[in-house]
C-alpha cells in the first residue's frame, strides 16, 4: 500500500466500499507504463532501491 502514489490511496481511504477500493487499484494497475510496472516491481522485489 505505501508504494501506491498519495492520491491513489487518498482515494481508496475515502472509498465506502470495498467494490470503489478495488477499482481504483485496478485503474491505477492498467494505467502503468512496461516500464513503470517493472521498477515497482524492482522495488516490491528488493531488486532496486531507488
Amino acid at each position: 500500500m505505501l508504494l501506491l502514489p498519495p492520491e491513489v490511496r487518498a482515494a481508496i481511504g475515502q472509498s465506502t466500499s470495498y467494490y470503489g477500493m478495488l477499482r481504483f487499484i485496478i485503474d491505477f494497475v492498467s494505467g502503468m507504463t512496461d516500464r513503470y510496472a517493472l521498477s515497482l516491481y524492482r522495488k516490491i522485489k528488493g531488486i532496486s532501491l531507488s
